[in-house]
């Protein structure tokens, strides 16, 4: 590798953090961290624990495709609900909003004064907390690793992983509003105040009961459209349902044509996605208007492993570390893009 200026510790933390500063690795007996760009590898005067193919195998228990059971991030990933930006380096993510102008008038004289609209804006907030879990690798196993060539078991950071990855799914779905940082808070489709909640239908049966027949689901579900479509969300949507509703919609529902209430339901102008969520509530289901007026994944970092500070050389102490939160919204006129039924 060629070296292309040597530093020292001071100046690789220096002016905040950087991920590829706290990632150093050992190659050929000396310590090397990555330039910020990824083209370069930059000599520093610091410790470290890893070498370079260490760091790339625990990189690889990262990688998207081993990511399971994210089903509603996964969804909003997919439709390009998200959105990325630099959040380390602030602690709210903020946006405005506008009221919409009035109508524009009718005539033939291009000298007729026009109506004078003036713009409110409305300045809206979400805190951007980091998610962390701490890990160490014993300096042993490590040493064991490298001796006998045994790779290192990455059981931790799989459980670490997981573990953020749930708490994502469960944020987007449920929120925190218990957390609030500078005005905002961290609502989830379920408990935000910008959705319209609705009742089932039926006498308020919901559909796991064995008197809710496949008809009362899909005029439940019909019901949800058309709150949608009155709060002028027209188009795509996204339909998410519990777990143990994911038998309910294998029921039969035309048995001329062999046709299940999932497939009748998809057959439903606008609906182009059932999801079936681990995290969402008991006897609850949502419908979601696929647009950023109405929901996004904002990530601030993306996953990283990272070498951290620790007073003890017995064990290496390092933190897996993301930035990811749900921000979802309405119009300053009170338009929604959600509904909850339960």
């Amino acid at each position: 590798m060629e070296v292309t200026k040597v530093i020292n510790a001071a100046e690789v933390m220096g002016g905040g953090f950087r991920v590829n500063e706290a990632r150093p690795f050992i190659y050929d007996g000396k310590v090397w961290i990555n330039s910020a760009d990824g083209k370069d590898v930059i000599q520093v005067n610091t410790t470290a624990t890893l070498r370079k193919d260490e760091w790339e195998m625990l990189d690889t228990v990262l990688l998207p495709e081993r990511r399971d059971r994210l089903q509603v991030t996964s969804a909003l990933v997919r439709s390009g609900l998200t959105k990325s930006i630099n959040g380390y380096a602030v602690m709210k993510y903020e946006w405005e909003t506008i009221n919409d102008v009035g109508a524009p008038i009718l005539t033939m004289n291009p000298d007729t004064q026009g109506q004078a609209d003036t713009p409110v804006y409305e300045l809206n907030s979400i805190p951007l907390p980091m998610l962390v879990e701490d890990m160490y690798i014993n300096d042993r196993k490590l040493q064991e690793s490298r001796n006998n060539g045994i790779p290192l078991d990455t059981t931790i950071l799989e459980q670490g992983r997981n573990s953020i990855d749930q708490k994502i799914e469960d944020m987007v779905i449920n929120g925190v509003s218990s957390y609030t940082y500078g005005g905002g808070t961290l609502y989830g489709i379920v408990d935000t105040p910008n959705k319209v909640a609705v009742d089932f239908g039926n006498s308020d049966k919901n559909w796991g009961e064995t008197d809710k027949t496949a008809a009362d689901i899909r005029a439940d579900v019909l019901t949800m459209k058309t709150k949608l479509i009155e709060q002028k969300a027209f188009g795509r949507y996204m339909l998410i349902i519990p777990t143990e509703y994911d038998v309910v919609l294998d029921r039969i529902f035309d048995s001329t044509a062999n046709k299940t209430l999932r497939q009748t339901i998809l057959d439903i102008e606008g609906i182009d996605e059932i999801v079936v969520a681990d995290k969402m509530p008991a006897d609850t289901v949502a419908m979601i208007y696929k647009d950023r007026s109405t929901i996004e994944l904002i990530t601030g970092m993306e996953m990283q492993l990272v070498q951290w500070q620790t007073h003890s050389r017995a064990s290496h102490h390092f933190r897996l570390m993301t930035i990811s939160v749900p921000r979802i919204r309405a119009t300053q006129g009170g338009y929604k893009g959600i509904v909850v039924m339960s």
